[in-house]
């Protein structure tokens, strides 16, 4: 990061700042190539600010046990801005270590990627609450339901959440 980049909130009012990009990011789905544009992205990553916020993740120890994708940086960047603790989990691991990562790192929160990674974790904690990315069936709470809490979230919430955006762009040491 550069080093007059203070925050992730100073790196996305800087990417907010920047021209449009259409292919910002691009990774590859089991379809095929996706690709993200700049304001996709952004989008994306303040929704799921907002909804990670409204769930009271704030100062919370929040795992990830998925591929490095898209998927990675969108959850890890707003948790990052909506002030939760991204942790890094590896289903590769004994049960017996993943209880501990999971106890250590007190998790009670992880997002799974497929449906084995979640019968591992179940299996390690099941008081854990999973939430699959890949996962399509209307019962899974998958990224794009998180998006729709904060769309239906009440309009000051976008208000703070700019607000606190704006506050941290203009903090220097």
């Amino acid at each position: 990061m550069r080093e007059d980049m203070q925050s992730f909130a100073t790196l996305y009012n800087y990417l907010i700042a920047l021209p449009e990009n259409d292919t910002f990011l691009n990774h590859i789905e089991s379809d095929g190539w996706k690709t993200y544009s700049k304001s996709e992205f952004l989008e994306q990553v303040h929704y799921l600010t907002l909804a990670f916020e409204s769930k009271g993740w704030r100062g919370k120890q929040i795992a990830l046990v998925i591929e490095p994708s898209i998927y990675w940086l969108l959850i890890d960047y707003a948790l990052m801005l909506s002030g939760g603790v991204s942790v890094p989990l590896f289903t590769n691991i004994s049960i017996k270590n993943l209880r501990f990562q999971i106890s250590d790192a007190d998790i009670h929160t992880v997002f799974t990627q497929t449906n084995e990674q979640e019968n591992i974790i179940r299996e390690a904690d099941s008081s854990i609450s999973c939430f699959n990315v890949d996962c399509t069936e209307s019962t899974c709470h998958s990224l794009d339901s998180f998006i729709m809490i904060a769309q239906k979230l009440p309009s000051q919430k976008y208000f703070k959440l700019r607000c606190r955006y704006s506050s941290l762009k203009s903090i220097k040491n």
